[in-house]
């Protein structure tokens, strides 16, 4: 018995092993760069500690995405090391990143020092960035003016811009040159910004103003001859019913979407390509200030040949002709 189950134990054949192969790492640089560059740049740099073969891959991904709001950086109670690690961290990304950027997404949520902010921005212009994706907060009441270099900047596209303590103070001539898309969402706006900024884009297609707006009026001045959509935005954070003014100059465009908590002035120049217009005014209270009346009626005959106008209102009444 012992010998026939010693036999048996001979002739057992030992189970292959299974071989597990690592393909990804496999692929080609420029698919290893792709997958990487949709993943936070923080994790694509992990990735260098991987193998041999990855150590290097993330130096020449295509988008930096930089964001100060994550574990990575910060505790729960926040202190001057945490911002100071983050900016050592950000500083060596952009010394050792050896290709262009096509996109930089740069998200400091607790600024301290606008200083390294601009030079991070002159960095990511240095290697021919299209499209920058900015938010900038600071709680020093400190104002930081959104530097002159993004303004004159040839080749940049596409410009998101948050923030609560920025000022845009644009050159007279030759600014945004390429600019196509342009989407700012601020907190408290100043006038110069708000006359300024809109009107210095030839090129502009795409246009978005998100904001809060408080109890002073601000005077909106947008002009731009090649603008297809508008997209605003604003929510009155004061209460008080401040009515704001908006002058479009936009022969060209197609697409108007206004959402607000009180009812701006608007005055629609060259309205005639209007093809689609919609009016939320979801939270607002026409007994807030006695123009509603007025002002509602100049709006709609400024969109008065759209073929598509989609109206949104918590009480709406309509009177026959």
């Amino acid at each position: 018995m012992g010998s026939q189950s010693k036999s048996l134990m001979l002739n057992k054949k030992p189970m292959p092993q299974s071989i597990v192969k690592d393909r990804i790492s496999e692929l080609p640089d420029p698919v290893l760069c792709r997958m990487l560059s949709l993943i936070p740049t923080k994790y694509a740099v992990r990735t260098s500690v991987l193998s041999k073969r990855w150590k290097n891959v993330w130096v020449f991904v295509p988008n930096i995405d930089l964001d100060d709001e994550n574990e990575h950086f910060y505790r729960r109670n926040r202190d001057t090391n945490d911002y100071v690690r983050f900016s050592m961290f950000v500083d060596r990304v952009l010394f050792l990143h050896e290709t262009d950027i096509h996109k930089f997404r740069l998200h400091c949520s607790n600024v301290e020092d606008f200083a390294p902010v601009e030079g991070w921005i002159r960095s990511a212009i240095g290697r021919n960035a299209v499209e920058f994706d900015l938010l900038v907060e600071s709680f020093t009441n400190q104002n930081f003016k959104l530097p002159q270099s993004i303004f004159m900047y040839k080749k940049l596209v596409v410009l998101k811009v948050n923030s609560n303590c920025l000022s845009y103070v644009p050159p007279k001539s030759g600014c945004f040159r390429s600019l196509k898309f342009l989407h700012v969402t601020f907190c408290f706006l100043d006038n110069e910004s708000a006359g300024n900024l809109f009107s210095c884009c030839p090129v502009l297609e795409d246009l978005t103003i998100h904001g809060d707006v408080g109890p002073r009026v601000l005077n909106f001045k947008i002009s731009a001859t090649e603008l297809k959509k508008l997209r605003i935005r604003l929510r009155d954070v004061a209460l008080i019913g401040v009515v704001n003014n908006f002058s479009v100059s936009a022969p060209k465009l197609e697409t108007l979407d206004v959402t607000e908590d009180v009812l701006s002035n608007y005055n629609l120049e060259s309205s005639k390509s209007l093809v689609k217009a919609s009016v939320n005014l979801y939270h607002h209270v026409a007994c807030l200030h006695r123009e509603f009346s007025n002002l509602s009626a100049k709006l709609l005959a400024g969109i008065s040949k759209v073929k598509c106008l989609c109206l949104s209102a918590h009480s709406l009444k309509v009177s026959k002709c």
